[in-house]
């Protein structure tokens, strides 16, 4: 195949959508070619023709960058990027989606020892005109010299190694952010990358919260049974010696009365 004969072509990736197409940064063009038909394709009038990357997520979904500044583009509405990220100082020489984790970008800048993060995971897709999406940006430093490149493990998750500009290359992972929940039963649970996490409290009926304590009791009746009243230190739950004295005086006050 012969495609694009007057042009240079600067970047090029496959479609994982369709073995036969074939996406192209050239020359102020970004064009789509199908090898089944060589003489057709779908272009779009840009700068930004560098990079070009697919997200392994969402095959409509298309990263390629100018200079300092990252195009997003939807290939189902090729007319013009639907979301260009926050232009950076230096210009940009590689852009990469993580292959293991969803709506993750990361790029590299020339002279820099940080990777840039622009986590796309919570933003709604397709992105729409309609739309205001959120990206959430992260800077990551590897290593202390200027890195020269950088590639996402294939499979163990927001691993990446980095090469830098001293010879030496580095094994890194990327840390998600932490999200917290905090029940009002003093249950904690947190998320981190694919997994769960869940901390509850387990000590001693001394050394328990008293809204803990008040919840159990409440949850298995305390105070509530009036005829055999002196089973309610049992339904208390604790072996306190003055919550037990207290129930059976009770229970014989009513007796004698």
């Amino acid at each position: 195949y012969e495609l694009g004969q007057n042009d240079a072509c600067l970047s090029l990736c496959w479609l994982p959508r369709d073995q036969k197409l074939l996406l192209a940064g050239m020359h102020r063009n970004l064009a789509i070619f199908d090898l089944r038909n060589t003489s057709q394709k779908m272009f779009v009038n840009t700068k930004a023709v560098q990079g070009v990357t697919v997200d392994p997520y969402f095959h409509d979904r298309v990263a390629s960058f100018y200079e300092g500044q990252v195009a997003i583009w939807d290939l189902r509405k090729f007319e013009k990027p639907v979301l260009t990220l926050t232009e950076q100082p230096k210009p940009l020489i590689k852009a990469a989606w993580c292959p293991t984790r969803t709506g993750l970008l990361a790029t590299l800048t020339r002279d820099s020892n940080v990777i840039k993060l622009y986590d796309m995971q919570h933003t709604p897709t397709p992105i729409g005109d309609e739309t205001e999406p959120t990206i959430i940006e992260r800077s990551v430093q590897p290593c202390e010299h200027y890195i020269a490149s950088f590639a996402w493990h294939p499979s163990s998750q927001n691993r990446m190694v980095v090469v830098a500009s001293n010879r030496t290359m580095s094994d890194f992972t990327v840390f998600e952010r932490i999200s917290l929940a905090w029940s009002p039963v003093t249950s904690l649970m947190w998320a981190c990358g694919r997994h769960l996490y869940e901390c509850t409290e387990e000590t001693s009926s001394f050394e328990k919260d008293i809204a803990t304590k008040m919840r159990l009791r409440a949850l298995s009746r305390y105070g509530l049974d009036t005829e055999q009243i002196w089973r309610n230190h049992i339904l208390a739950g604790s072996e306190d010696p003055q919550l037990k004295s207290l129930w059976y005086t009770l229970h014989y006050i009513l007796k004698i009365v």
